[in-house]
């Protein structure tokens, strides 16, 4: 027996938006464990460049009264084609310590291989050097291709910045979903059946309990007759109503129904507004 309801359209809008929230939330979590294993697989002062190239550094400053002549950096390749350079010093955003601002820069024809620099302060502890290993490419196909990240060298795209637009999406995906679900619910009640939100199997038990939204304030009453549906789809069982609240209600169904779950529908027995179709 299967039984035809309301707004199936809506019910698979329903449906269709809450798996494509799911898949937006997993590949966007995928794709910010692939960033973080990344970050943690390069270590933090790991820098890939390519020649011609500059980028922003800074760091620390591990004493007080600092000068330009204090700042200090070991390691070169040997035709200054890849070096760090001090522009200034300044406080940071958060606490207001001291921080030195410089930048790496790449020439035209640097040797492709890895580089490797200390930073350090004049009259500051050996344990406050700044360790930096520069990696500089042939060419942007050759980086992305070496990156540890799966989404960069896929689609050569930052993971970080894939995570940040596509679970978003996931969010707005949700949001649909959830409005697209009461929606469906409404009209649902409207005609007189409620989704099932709640199946209870206690351990031994010779039946089980299943919960759904219409209660006593919807005119259910304790002994009421309902069967219970997949929805849109076929005929699982039929119960009386045990439990009974204002807002919702429970029938109890032979405890081999295994079928049951929470989105099923339950529709009074003595439902006359739908028609009912045999196999």
């Amino acid at each position: 027996m299967t039984v035809i309801m309301p707004a199936e359209k809506l019910y698979r809008a329903y449906k269709v938006s809450g798996w494509v929230a799911l898949l937006l939330f997993l590949c966007g979590f995928a794709a910010l464990v692939d960033g973080l294993i990344t970050e943690m697989r390069l270590g933090p002062n790991r820098l890939d460049v390519l020649p011609a190239s500059t980028l922003p550094l800074s760091g620390p400053i591990p004493i007080k009264d600092a000068t330009k002549e204090d700042f200090a950096v070991e390691g070169s390749s040997s035709s200054n084609e890849v070096e760090i350079k001090l522009d200034d010093f300044f406080s940071s955003y958060w606490f207001g310590s001291g921080m030195w601002r410089g930048q790496l820069v790449v020439g035209e024809k640097p040797g492709i291989g890895d580089y490797f620099f200390i930073v350090r302060f004049r009259g500051a502890p050996e344990k406050s050097a700044q360790f930096y290993h520069v990696a500089v490419w042939e060419n942007a196909t050759a980086m992305r291709k070496a990156s540890f990240s799966f989404v960069m060298r896929t689609f050569g795209v930052s993971p970080f910045w894939t995570a940040g637009f596509i679970i978003p999406l996931g969010l707005i995906a949700g949001f649909i979903n959830f409005i697209f679900g009461r929606i469906w619910v409404k009209n649902l009640n409207k005609s007189g059946i409620a989704e099932v939100f709640k199946v209870v199997r206690p351990k031994g038990a010779e039946k089980i309990e299943v919960a759904f939204g219409l209660g006593a304030e919807h005119g259910m009453q304790i002994g009421q007759e309902f069967m219970i549906f997949q929805p849109y789809g076929s005929f699982i069982g039929q119960g009386q109503v045990e439990l009974l609240e204002p807002k919702y209600s429970a029938v109890m169904l032979p405890a081999n129904c295994n079928k049951v779950t929470s989105g099923c529908v339950a529709i009074p027995a003595d439902y006359t507004g739908l028609q009912k179709e045999e196999k």
